[in-house]
């Protein structure tokens, strides 16, 4: 019996002989065209030098300065220019709204030297006596609310109130603001 062979084996043989160099060929001429046009496209152009015609010999080298740094000034407009903004729309305010009554919101009384006045709206706080008129000025003492005191002198206007110099019924001077004073 005689056993017929199939091409199958004998390509597999071919496949076998094949030499790596022969597979690496391809992709290397392919890479070598693509060398080949990039540097026709994108190679420097090349320049030839002219020959050079005889000169006079050189005369002595004479020092030559190297560059220099000069100050350069750029000069000012006389008058600094700002960037133009948009205009905006002007809004018109809102009426502010009275305070609501509290402590010492009442508009100060008209009080004379020589009157009697009842401290009110405190807040059960009592009303500060100070050495002068003004809340910067320190405290001299405190009179309770209820309590009467003398009117001494006044009016002086600071840091938005009106004060009135007063003594308590112990004897105590100072400054109080109006606002707390109720005439009697």
């Amino acid at each position: 019996m005689s056993v017929a062979s199939s091409p199958r084996p004998a390509k597999k043989r071919e496949a076998e002989h094949t030499s790596p160099w022969a597979v690496l060929a391809g992709p290397a001429i392919v890479l070598v065209l693509l060398a080949a046009f990039y540097w026709a496209i994108f190679a420097p152009p090349t320049t030839e030098k002219p020959t050079p015609s005889p000169t006079a010999p050189p005369v002595a080298a004479q020092p030559t300065q190297g560059p220099t740094l000069a100050a350069t000034v750029t000069p000012m407009p006389a008058t600094p220019t700002l960037p133009v903004l948009p205009a905006l729309a002007l809004m018109t305010p809102s009426p502010t709204p009275w305070p609501t009554p509290g402590p010492g919101t009442r508009p100060a009384p008209q009080l004379a030297p020589g009157s009697k006045a009842m401290v009110a709206e405190t807040g059960r706080s009592g009303l500060n006596l100070r050495s002068d008129a003004g809340t910067s000025f320190p405290r001299v003492g405190s009179v309770p609310e209820g309590f009467i005191v003398e009117v001494l002198a006044g009016p002086k206007y600071a840091d938005g109130y009106v004060w009135y110099q007063v003594k308590d019924e112990t004897g105590i001077t100072g400054w109080a603001a109006a606002n707390f004073l109720v005439p009697q």
